[in-house]
């Protein structure tokens, strides 16, 4: 490991970052005395993964378990068909505040359906599994949220596009990992945010047909945060980007098999956002 790190560091800024993440998550923890966050009500984190996974998740794990602000909870949601294949390095963290639950296989909806449905008044912050978080990730979310002005507070977010009648553009053609800073930024109805970065979602923000697993399943299978922002627009809820232009810290090796290559460059969000116009209609963008 170490003749990897200074591998890295001899390298350009993505390999840099990459090495100051692995030095954090194997110095774990690096946060003595982290604080209580400010919501006004219970927050957890969550996030899911499947075998493919599980050989860098803790990496994943030691790196939202080590935040200056801590969440009350961090929940893990594993298919009940992949419980026998945690490792001992997965479950070692229980000690360190993670708790891992189980729940049937919705694929990535996994990392906010199963928290959503267990207790709607929680705050949740949801967070993918193949990458590093840095340490004020849950500071930044909770800091940005105004209970006066509620929103969905992301660190990544893509702004949707539109032709001259008001079509949405392909997914392509959107304005991707937008660099727009807060406070300046206001909430926005055309923001869509992705999970890859973080995202702080309230109690009430989604219309109450976000737990039809059903209907997310048939028409928008591995697109869950298409099918997030179509909820939350239904409901009258804006998403807010925080923070400049995002910049992701992926593992080693957790690159190979994603939805990315499913989704956007085999146009596989084009589908299922069609499918979403034909049931729910054109969400208002404004």
């Amino acid at each position: 490991m170490a003749d990897l790190l200074g591998k890295l560091k001899a390298k350009g800024r993505v390999a840099r970052n990459l090495a100051a993440a692995y030095w954090q998550v194997l110095n774990f923890p690096t946060v003595k005395n982290p604080r209580r966050h400010s919501l006004p009500g219970k927050l957890v984190m969550s996030l899911t993964s499947y075998p493919l996974r599980f050989g860098t998740l803790p990496l994943t794990l030691r790196s939202i378990l080590d935040q200056e602000v801590r969440p009350d909870e961090v929940q893990l949601w594993i298919s009940w068909e992949d419980k026998d294949a945690i490792t001992d390095r997965i479950r070692a963290l229980e000690a360190h505040g993670l708790t891992i639950h189980f729940c049937e296989n919705a694929k990535s909806y996994n990392k906010i359906i199963p928290s959503l449905a267990q207790d709607g008044s929680n705050y949740i912050i949801t967070v993918d599994d193949d990458c590093y978080y840095p340490r004020d990730l849950v500071k930044v979310l909770t800091e940005e949220f105004d209970p006066n002005a509620p929103a969905i507070i992301c660190r990544r977010a893509h702004a949707i596009t539109r032709t001259a009648d008001g079509a949405i553009r392909p997914y392509l053609e959107w304005q991707g990992n937008i660099d727009e800073n807060t406070p300046a930024s206001a909430p926005r109805g055309d923001l869509l945010g992705t999970g890859h970065g973080g995202v702080l979602y309230f109690p009430g923000c989604f219309d109450p047909e976000v737990l039809d697993v059903a209907t997310f399943k048939a028409i928008c299978p591995n697109a869950d945060d298409v099918w997030l922002y179509w909820m939350a627009r239904r409901a009258g809820t804006r998403y807010r980007k925080v923070g400049g232009k995002f910049v992701s810290t992926n593992w080693r090796g957790t690159q190979e098999e994603s939805l990315m290559s499913t989704n956007v460059s085999q146009s596989g969000n084009d589908v299922q956002i069609q499918r979403m116009i034909e049931r729910f209609g054109i969400v208002d963008l404004d």
